[in-house]
C-alpha cells in the first residue's frame, strides 16, 4: 500500500481514480527496484554508511518491517500490516531509494529516463487522488 493508496485508504471506496491508482502498482516496480539496491549498497558500505545516517535510515526500516510482521502473526486481524503505520518512515525510505538510484544515475541517457520515470509517477499518483471521472462525479 505504501506506492499505491498514499495511506490514506479506508474500508470505503473513496472517489478515486482507480484505473490511474491501479497503474501506479507497475510504475512502482523501477522505484522498488532502486530501493532494494540501496539496502544492498548501504549494507556493502557499512564504514561511510554508519557515519552519514544511512545505515540508521535501514535499521529503522528493518525494525519497523519486523514489528508489523510480528503483529501481523499475533494480531488475527487482516487488516493488521498496512503502510499507514511507516508515515514517519518515509524520510528512511526516501534516502534509502535515493541511494538506490544513484547508480542507474551516471548516464545523461539513463538520467534523463529515470527523471521522466519519476515525473510520470507524480502525474499519475496526482491524478488518481485528484481527477475522477467527470461521468462518475455527476449524479445522474
Amino acid at each position: 500500500t505504501i506506492w499505491m493508496d498514499g495511506f490514506i485508504s479506508d474500508y470505503n471506496l473513496a472517489p478515486w481514480n482507480y484505473n490511474l491508482m491501479l497503474s501506479l502498482s507497475w510504475l512502482s516496480l523501477p522505484l522498488t527496484l532502486f530501493l532494494i539496491v540501496g539496502f544492498l549498497i548501504i549494507t556493502v558500505d557499512m564504514k561511510r554508511s554508519c557515519q552519514d545516517g544511512r545505515f540508521f535510515c535501514l535499521i529503522s526500516i528493518f525494525l519497523y518491517l519486523s514489528a508489523i510482521l510480528y503483529m501481523f502473526l499475533n494480531v488475527p486481524i487482516l487488516s493488521t500490516g498496512k503502510a499507514t503505520y511507516a508515515l514517519g518512515l518515509l524520510p528512511c525510505i526516501a534516502i534509502v531509494c535515493t541511494e538506490g538510484a544513484k547508480p542507474f544515475l551516471k548516464t545523461p541517457i539513463l538520467k534523463s529516463m529515470i527523471a521522466g520515470f519519476v515525473a510520470v509517477w507524480v502525474v499519475c499518483s496526482y491524478c488518481a487522488f485528484f481527477v475522477i471521472k467527470i461521468l462518475d462525479a455527476l449524479p445522474i
